[in-house]
């Protein structure tokens, strides 16, 4: 009897030995998983460059009010035109066209105007069909001119001027750079909006940042 014991006991302690080290192997592997994915195997940082302040306009397509609380939780690349520039805007309008058809589900474009008294809701609405712009990807806003431009400035930290002397095609100078805004509504990156080479940088970061939102 003693010695049966003795087994049952010895068979017993091996496999609460044989559970322990199984559970100290789970352990190890989830800790070294953590460590892989979150440490090693993380995806690029992108710098988080500054928060943008809260603002409102007017959706040019529906005329409703759009702002930052509504692009929370949203991942938008924005970009800054006016309608009757002659220089650069198209190009950066076509490059955004190309961005809308490349980009993954989810992922929205915003068109400031830079030229609000000139570039009503109707007129911004008219110009986004020459881009072939979905209404419900892609949002064109305008707005008071003061709000505009202090958003460029204090928020985007970006430069622009007005020279009224100036033909009206040529009477703002502005911004040609594409910002990347997180769902948190933080500036992740600026992209040279004229330069189709750049599109490929801007679809890597917005895949990093869902990746972000993943881990």
């Amino acid at each position: 009897m003693k010695s049966e014991n003795y087994f049952c006991s010895a068979r017993f302690m091996k496999i609460n030995r044989d559970v322990l080290l199984l559970f100290s192997a789970l352990i190890l592997f989830f800790a070294y998983w953590f460590w892989f994915i979150r440490i090693v195997h993380k995806p690029n940082d992108l710098e988080r460059i500054s928060s943008l302040p809260s603002f409102s306009m007017i959706n040019a397509h529906t005329g409703k009010p759009l702002g930052k609380a509504d692009l929370l939780g949203k991942v938008w690349i924005a970009g800054f035109i006016f309608t009757r520039c002659s220089g650069p805007c198209p190009l950066i309008s076509l490059n955004m066209s190309r961005l809308q058809k490349q980009l993954p589900p989810g992922i929205f474009l915003v068109t400031f105007t830079v030229d609000p008294d000139w570039d009503t809701p109707e007129v911004l609405a008219q110009y986004s069909k020459n881009f072939q712009a979905d209404s419900n990807q892609w949002f064109f806003l305008t707005g008071a001119k003061k709000e505009i431009y202090d958003l460029l400035y204090e928020g985007f930290k970006l430069p622009i001027l007005e020279e009224p002397k100036n033909k009206p095609e040529f009477r703002i100078t502005h911004t040609t750079k594409l910002a990347l805004v997180d769902q948190e509504g933080m500036i992740r990156g600026f992209y040279d909006g004229t330069d189709p080479g750049s599109l490929k940088k801007v679809k890597k970061d917005v895949l990093i940042i869902l990746e972000e939102k993943r881990l």
